[in-house]
């Protein structure tokens, strides 16, 4: 009796979590608990039964299920349209699956012609330099942009400053970390 009724209670608390995190109507409570199989049936066909909520649906599920599923669709489009913005955005998908290499050759091939001085591409190679464990070329890019107003602020001078502590100037490390310590800055 319970098996058939376990796939039921499932369904039932997808449907009320569901509910509760898009803020339902109470009316969909009631008729989710109230007439289990009927109600989560209604809910359903009323909240996925657009196209578009299907498809990203799908997508999420192929992501889950295979880990380099975005990589591989950022891969595919780089391969139709070789472009600088999609080199850019595979290369930050290969920092985030530790792929480096890749990574910085990619922002490499990126600095030519108008990118050649690009901030942001400089601050993303000093990044995926820190991250691969080549603190002195994370170094070098450092000092490139360390009179650059927007580093200032940035994530990447904290990998700047580790670069320099972890080759052994501590001293320079450490006003900088004095430097980015602020009111309100977490540092």
């Amino acid at each position: 009796m319970f098996g058939y009724y376990t796939p039921i209670l499932l369904l039932q608390a997808f449907c009320v979590y569901h509910a509760y995190k898009n803020n339902a109507e109470q009316r969909w409570y009631w008729l989710i608990m109230l007439f289990p199989l009927i109600g989560c049936i209604l809910y359903l066909v009323q909240n996925f039964n657009s196209k578009t909520t299907l498809t990203s649906i799908a997508e999420n599920v192929k992501e889950v299920v295979n880990n380099n599923y975005r990589t591989e669709q950022l891969e595919r489009a780089l391969k139709l349209s070789d472009n600088v913005k999609n080199k850019i955005n595979l290369a930050d998908a290969y920092i985030e699956v530790a792929r480096y290499d890749d990574a910085i050759l990619l922002y490499q091939n990126c600095m030519q012609g108008f990118m050649a001085d690009d901030v942001s591409l400089q601050k993303k190679l000093l990044n995926a330099h820190f991250r691969k464990g080549d603190f002195a070329t994370a170094i070098t890019y450092g000092q490139k942009l360390e009179y650059d107003k927007s580093f200032k602020d940035s994530d990447e001078r904290v990998a700047y400053a580790w670069s320099l502590c972890k080759i052994g100037n501590t001293e320079a490390s450490r006003s900088l970390f004095e430097d980015m310590d602020k009111s309100f800055t977490n540092y």
